[in-house]
């Protein structure tokens, strides 16, 4: 392993020196295993690392600080497929996690607890395979226990105090703009400036590098960009999760897969429709309706126009405007 590489890199992520040194520590010790079975950590296959993840559940050594290190050196590395695998297994597993939280702040520590050992959470470092299952489980349990109306709340953070600094820059372009067509059709062409500068500087794009191919589709789809308008509504398709094995895939499961951004439920498409419910995707809905709440300083509704949950092989989200938010 190249020590000062890598080592670098988590400074320029501004961790202490000794968290620096802890995360070297714990790849020191993945190289050994790896080594030991004749690989390394270039050539380690996604199978070496889930055996390696349910060494660390065997030895209770599958905290969040044990698993880190490994996310932080393929972040650095050019090996997308295990950035993106780890990233699912991390902020998958993490997100149980933060669900049973929310559930104990609507409705307190004792019904958390009981949802908790009713439907066991899965170890930090499960393989995503079992994702859906629980999911859908989960879902099932929650439903049971709480009232509808707190169900969406546990399952997705809608706190929307952060809103105005995620969104400034769109919120000023809005504000520049003179109708809802005009801002729509500036900030896809920011967005595809944006997406042409990571390509070329071969930037990393949530986890996975740009390809040509995949620019040239998006830049003739508005509606991966940023949105269309038609009447009064705002229509946006969401990108595939990974995009250029997205459209290269022959098969309707591995459109869905790749299509996915949910590390909860995507692998479930592999081999079929996950046995989840379509409630879920209201977490996909629900970050496209904040934005333009953000943007007009108003409650909106949108709604789930297609999904891979409902068979399609995109996630398409519609939200409905006001009439004094639309200039024809």
């Amino acid at each position: 392993m190249d020590i000062t590489a890598f080592s670098t890199y988590l400074s320029r992520l501004h961790l202490p020196e000794s968290e620096i040194e802890q995360q070297v520590s714990c790849m020191l010790v993945f190289e050994r295993w790896l080594e030991k079975r004749g690989s390394t950590l270039e050539t380690a296959t996604i199978g070496e690392m889930r055996a390696y993840l349910k060494r660390l559940i065997k030895k209770d050594e599958n905290g969040i600080d044990d698993l880190l290190p490994l996310l932080f050196y393929y972040e650095h590395s050019d090996r997308t497929d295990l950035n993106i695998y780890l990233s699912n297994v991390i902020h998958g597993g993490q997100e149980y996690e933060e669900i049973l939280e929310r559930v104990g702040k609507i409705s307190g520590s004792d019904v958390a607890w009981r949802i908790e050992r009713e439907c066991p959470l899965p170890p930090l470092g499960t393989d995503p395979s079992l994702f859906p299952e629980y999911t859908g489980r989960l879902l099932r349990k929650l439903f049971a226990t709480l009232p509808d109306s707190d169900v969406f709340p546990a399952i997705y953070d809608t706190e929307k105090s952060y809103l105005p600094m995620l969104y400034g820059y769109k919120i000023a372009l809005f504000q520049a703009a003179g109708s809802i067509d005009e801002y729509l059709l500036a900030s896809a062409k920011l967005e595809l400036l944006r997406l042409k500068v990571l390509q070329q500087g071969n930037t990393k794009w949530n986890e996975v590098y740009l390809t040509d191919e995949f620019l040239r589709r998006i830049s003739q789809n508005q509606e991966l960009l940023s949105g269309v308008r038609r009447g009064n509504r705002v229509y946006v398709t969401m990108h595939p999760a990974q995009p250029a094995k997205y459209i290269k895939a022959k098969t309707l499961e591995k459109k869905r897969y790749y299509a996915c951004h949910e590390p909860n439920i995507n692998a479930g498409f592999l081999t079929g429709i996950p046995d989840v419910s379509i409630v879920w995707c209201d977490r996909c809905v629900s970050r496209i309706r904040m934005k333009y709440e953000c943007l007009l300083g108003r409650p909106l509704t949108a709604e789930l126009v297609e999904s891979a949950l409902l068979g399609d092989t995109a996630c398409r989200i519609a939200v409905l405007l006001e009439p004094d938010a639309v200039t024809e």
